[in-house]
Parts: C-alpha cells; sequence; structure tokens
C-alpha cells in the first residue's frame, strides 16, 4: 500500500522516473484518494518480497510485495502543509496496573447507626400516600411527647417580637399572604382557644420571617422553630430522629474528587 495514498496532494509523478515496466501495487498512488485498507504490522512483513529499487538520491524506494511494487519516501512539493499520521494502538490491561488500580481504589459505604435504621423503618411502616395525591408522614418520635413542658408562653412571646416588624407595610402583606394561604393549603387548621388551652402533651410552634430583598421570585421565607424549647427543656426536634445525614463529609467529598 503505497504510503503516498495518505497525501491530499497531487504531485508529478514523471519526475520519479519510474518504468512502466515495474508493475506497482497502486499506479495512481500519486493522486489524493480514500484510504480503502490499513495492514497492521503483525501483517505487512508478511506481504514483502525480495526486490527493492532505489529510484536516486532523496527519491522515493520501490519496495516489492504480494500486490506489486509500493512507493515510499519523500517527494518534492509545492505544499508546505504538515502531515501527520495517527496510530491508534490497544494495549490490554497488565495484570500489575490492574491490581494497582484496585488497591487505589475509594470504596465509600454509609454505615448507618442503630438510630437511623429504626428512623428508617418508622418511615417506611407509617408513609402512605392519601387519595388527593398527598404524602403523609408520621413524626419519627424517638421519645414520648409526655417530655413537652409548657410551649405557648414562649410562642406568644415570639409572635409579640413578630409583630413589632410588621410596622413594614410590606413585610405584614407577605406575611399575612403567606399564613392565609399555608391554611388554606391545609397545612394548617385554627384551633380554638378553649382546646389550646387544655391540650396536653402540644407543642406551639414558634416561627418569624426572613426578608431576603435580592430574591426575585421569593422574598420571604417563614422559619418554623422546632428547636425552641419548652418549660422542661425538651423541644420537638429534640423528641425525634435525627436520621441518616443526606450531605456528604468533606472526607468523602475529598476523596471523591481525589479519584
Amino acid at each position: 500500500m503505497p504510503i503516498a495514498a495518505l497525501m491530499d496532494i497531487n504531485f508529478d509523478i514523471y519526475q520519479l522516473n519510474i518504468s512502466t515496466e515495474i508493475p506497482l501495487a497502486d499506479p495512481e498512488f500519486h493522486q489524493p484518494k480514500e484510504v480503502d485498507l490499513l495492514i497492521g504490522a503483525s501483517l505487512f512483513w508478511n506481504l514483502l518480497l525480495e526486490g527493492k529499487i532505489q529510484l536516486g538520491k532523496n527519491l522515493p524506494t520501490l519496495h516489492n510485495t504480494h500486490f506489486g511494487y509500493i512507493v515510499t519516501g519523500n517527494v518534492f512539493t509545492n505544499c508546505t502543509a504538515s502531515i501527520c499520521g495517527l496510530l491508534k494502538v490497544h494495549i490490554p490491561e497488565d495484570e500489575q496496573l490492574r491490581k494497582f488500580w484496585e488497591l487505589e481504589e475509594v470504596k465509600v459505604s454509609s454505615i448507618l447507626s442503630k438510630d437511623d435504621l429504626e428512623c428508617e423503618k418508622q418511615f417506611q411502616n407509617n408513609t402512605f400516600r392519601s387519595k388527593q395525591g398527598q404524602f403523609v408522614v408520621k413524626f419519627p418520635l424517638k421519645y414520648s411527647p409526655t417530655m413537652l413542658g409548657d410551649s405557648k408562653q414562649l410562642a406568644i412571646k415570639r409572635f409579640l417580637s413578630l409583630e413589632k416588624r410588621f410596622s413594614d407595610l410590606e413585610f405584614k402583606k407577605m406575611y399575612f399572604d403567606f399564613i392565609h394561604e399555608y391554611e388554606q393549603l391545609g397545612h394548617m387548621t385554627r384551633v380554638s382557644e378553649e382546646k389550646s388551652n387544655c391540650a396536653s402533651n402540644s407543642y406551639f410552634l414558634p416561627h418569624h420571617g426572613v426578608l431576603k430583598d435580592h430574591n426575585i421570585t421569593t422574598r420571604l421565607r417563614t422559619v418554623f422553630d422546632g428547636s425552641c424549647p419548652s418549660s422542661s427543656g425538651w423541644s420537638l426536634n429534640d423528641l425525634q430522629f435525627i436520621g441518616p445525614k443526606v450531605q456528604n463529609d468533606i472526607t468523602d467529598i475529598m476523596l471523591r474528587f481525589r479519584t
């Protein structure tokens, strides 16, 4: 197979002074064409026959093959472009290298604690979907609600502090709109004063608003503080399982970046 077939330019074949009696493997090797076949080195040397013709000083050489003579070497052209050949070789994995990869592989496995397993068990047993398509979940309680003390007074104190911010009429409107929408969506229901005073093991959830002026869509974010302690020192969050962590540790992040 002539090397000249890999070129994308024409050149004058008569400057090589090739005799017409010499059978060439590709008589039109001086014309650019599509490559029909790439022959690997394992087969190429079996195609060579005895016979080599040197066309002259600084001229290509003819090599005899089973297909005829092939032309190899440099030719003089007016083209100044560089020609680059690409050779792709597949090398099977070396056993030593494969073992090195296995030793260096970082396997991060999540280990769940006893509490994490219990929390997942409660989630699987108590979570269901209502007829309206909503997911219904229960608090993953670790301790009894009887641990709670009085939380109403502190919740009222927090609310009175929130009311002072209602001097900002825009903030007040956004907060009122959120509370009414929260009720309309069924996330909360009104409780009478009598029931709230008689409710046992109840927890009054304080809330406040965080205003972010740079947010275009949602400027107000309402925060419900389940960590606010009752008179007994226990809060609603204290009674619940924390559950497995959903965010990665910095160690896991660094190891994953290293891989």
